[in-house]
């Protein structure tokens, strides 16, 4: 009977870890899409300084330009030219892609110059910048990133 219990215990620790296989942040963390987005504000160039990658296998540096579209924005990075839609206040759906893909603007600073992006899967996150990199916004963008429960070890800085 005491063996049977064990396993059930471990059976449901294994069921309530954190950090799904595929995501880097805690699904049951509360997370929010910024309600001060505005789509031709946000529109322009932006480096990634930061993104999530596992083992650090995936970071490339590169620049992300944002232009307005019909319905939202079109997403550019070089290779790649992404319609997305604004289906809510900071939250753009890619082209084709259902819910479980949009991509959120968690955090943006007052002057449009960095912004934290992620998935509410956490299967996704970043952080952009068209400024000087200020330490203070990068740290205001590591903490709401934690805040939205993150795993922060897996972000990987690029400059």
């Amino acid at each position: 009977m005491r063996r049977l219990l064990l396993l059930a215990l471990v059976a449901l620790a294994g069921c309530s870890a954190p950090f799904a296989s595929r995501g880097y942040r805690d699904t049951g963390a509360p997370i929010g899409a910024t309600s001060r987005f505005d789509a031709a504000r946000f529109a322009g160039t932006y480096r990634v300084v930061a993104e999530f990658a596992p083992d650090n296998t995936r970071a490339l540096r590169r620049t992300l330009r944002f232009e307005q579209g019909d319905g939202g924005l079109v997403m550019r990075d070089g290779l790649r030219t992404v319609p997305l839609a604004v289906v809510g206040p900071g939250r753009l759906r890619p082209a084709g892609a259902g819910t479980e893909q949009d991509i959120w603007v968690l955090w943006g600073d007052a002057d449009d110059r960095t912004a934290v992006l992620g998935t509410p899967s956490g299967a996704f996150g970043m952080i952009i910048e068209r400024g000087n990199g200020a330490a203070d916004r990068m740290q205001a963008a590591r903490e709401i990133l934690e805040w939205y429960g993150y795993d922060l070890a897996h972000l990987v800085w690029l400059e």
